[in-house]
């Protein structure tokens, strides 16, 4: 059965049949396929999709899903990352993965790696000079390069352990080691901040068209206690709507320099954060209660005068729901009206 890219921000209904007390889970980055030259750059969004052990095997279970076979456990769940352009230099790609996320989709959670393979889909004039790596909470391995030679323009690879192909082939083949072994991160726990580092000592641009991996996991299907029912209001944490609602902001620069916005309550509705000065504000929020006829909803508007890569987090303090918005690097923040964030009414 071959998976499909699910669309963006859409959750998908999973059946998981029978649940033991603890079952090894399978997790799968699926990559979006380069035809072309590099596409106008997307939002990094966390894409999600599962299937049942039973209804995978042979091939179809090991191209475009990256699924390998036979499962160590019964569900094999597909993660995909948009990227983004990258000009001369350090460049990086981080998405923070957290338990409660995995709880919302899967309903698992306390999922620890038992093996690990990276996936990547990047565009670059010669990408054998640039230098890929995989990166979790600080802790990084090499996946690719550098190379004296260009070795093409497209790196579209799987990077696993326990296959035969020796690193850093010219040009790239679909399945390779890594340079660094992944079996590093077994262990580890998946939620974590997920990084894609790409150093590029070129003077040309390039694209990553996507990125992810894919691991087998122990996971327990008994959650962690819920988070409070209320916002706790901290430095780097805006309580709106009655402290309903949690609300950060992290932050990154051309330098990789990176952090958290430190949050400034207006109303009870509104607040903005600064990340530099506290006399520079850089992005302000809103969560609107448009509960009455015929809305239902809880709106979320935010505005920035910045082009640093934002990732706004809100939280539903009382349904443990999140939606993120996430401004690129690079890119003037573009206002948003999201007038469908929560359903969670009243």
């Amino acid at each position: 059965m071959k998976m499909q890219c699910v669309p963006r921000r859409e959750e998908i209904p999973m059946s998981w049949g029978d649940r033991r007390s603890r079952r090894s889970v399978s997790f799968a980055w699926a990559l979006v396929w380069l035809f072309a030259l590099p596409l106008a750059a997307e939002p990094p969004d966390i894409r999600v999709s599962a299937d049942q052990l039973s209804k995978l095997s042979g091939d179809d279970a090991t191209t475009g899903n990256q699924c390998t076979t036979p499962l160590q456990g019964d569900v094999c769940m597909h993660f995909s990352f948009n990227g983004g352009p990258f000009g001369p230099g350090e460049s990086a790609r981080e998405v923070v993965v957290t338990d409660g996320f995995i709880q919302q989709q899967t309903g698992y959670s306390n999922c620890v790696i038992r093996d690990l393979n990276a996936a990547v889909n990047i565009y670059h004039p010669t990408v054998g000079k640039l230098s890929v790596a995989l990166e979790r909470s600080g802790s990084a391995r090499s996946l690719y390069g550098p190379n004296s030679a260009g070795c093409g323009n497209i790196l579209n690879s799987r990077f696993d352990d326990e296959d035969a192909q020796a690193p850093d082939a010219c040009p790239p083949q679909p399945i390779l080691r890594a340079v660094q072994p992944l079996s590093a991160f077994d262990g580890a726990r998946v939620d974590a901040a997920w990084r894609l580092d790409v150093a590029n000592s070129t003077l040309q641009d390039g694209s990553i068209q996507s990125w992810g991996f894919a691991a087998d996991v122990d996971c327990q299907t008994v959650p962690d206690p819920p988070p409070p029912s209320e916002c706790v209001p901290s430095p780097t944490t805006l309580c709106l709507n009655d402290n309903r609602f949690e609300v950060t902001a992290s932050w990154r620069t051309n330098q990789n320099q990176s952090g958290q916005g430190v949050g400034v309550r207006l109303t009870s509705e509104t607040g903005y954060f600064w990340f530099f000065h506290p006399d520079n504000v850089e992005v302000t929020v809103k969560v609107l209660d448009a509960c009455a006829d015929p809305f239902h909803r809880f709106w979320v508007f935010s505005s920035g005068g910045t082009n640093v890569e934002v990732t706004l987090l809100v939280t539903d303090t009382k349904t443990h729901q999140s939606k993120m918005y996430i401004n690129p690097l690079n890119r003037v923040y573009v206002t948003n009206t999201d007038t469908d964030a929560f359903d969670s009414c009243p």
